[in-house]
């Protein structure tokens, strides 16, 4: 199957564990254990053990909880990555930070505060923010 997006311009290399596709709209919290991708809407917190990619047509209202998030839409709420936070050029982030490291790509929107630091504590699979 041939993905809609091009997962290695995201650093993937093609590897992607579950996609909220574009024309979908979800409306509760999402636990995930590998990469994810969301092409379409999520009302609700988004956790995972691997990477949440926010594509540019995608769209996250509540908190994000990941080794690493990638934004490229937009996301309403705070995220908590243990190794990296990212938003690229268009995103936007309305909410808090608090992560290791943190990008903010020319283009990019952040309103709200960062905390870089030591690791956040650990996120384990099946948790809520």
């Amino acid at each position: 199957m041939k993905w809609p997006f091009n997962a290695s311009e995201e650093g993937l290399h093609g590897r992607v564990d579950s996609v909220i596709g574009n024309n979908a709209e979800i409306k509760g919290d999402i636990i995930a254990s590998g990469i994810i991708r969301i092409d379409g809407k999520v009302h609700g917190n988004v956790s995972s053990g691997g990477t949440v990619i926010i594509g540019k047509d995608g769209s996250v209202n509540g908190d994000v909880k990941a080794q690493e998030v990638r934004v490229s839409g937009q996301v309403s709420g705070d995220v908590v990555a243990e190794a990296r936070v990212e938003i690229m050029a268009n995103g936007q982030l309305k909410g808090n930070i608090k992560a290791p490291a943190i990008v903010v790509t020319e283009g990019a929107v952040f309103e709200g505060h960062c905390e870089m630091g030591s690791t956040p504590r650990s996120v384990k699979k099946g948790s809520i923010l």
